[in-house]
């Protein structure tokens, strides 16, 4: 959907993705920082860089403390 330039229905499945690992591994999974991630690129794509950088370091954040704790990534 995103490489097919269909934004609108691209960013509902990465925010419905989000908040299914959200549900599942809680605000600190890695599946939900790729998540947040993928829709961050989106954005970007689509010149919403405010809304991308604050995804991207809510990614970074939780890939910080994921590899604190020696979790690794899969």
């Amino acid at each position: 959907l995103h490489s097919a330039g269909n934004y609108k229905e691209a960013e509902t499945m990465y925010r419905r993705t989000m908040d299914l690992w959200l549900q599942v591994e809680g605000d600190h999974g890695q599946h939900l920082a790729t998540s947040m991630s993928n829709l961050a690129e989106l954005m970007r794509v689509q010149q919403r860089l405010d809304e991308a950088e604050k995804l991207m370091f809510a990614s970074l954040k939780i890939r910080e403390k994921l590899a604190e704790s020696g979790t690794p990534e899969s």
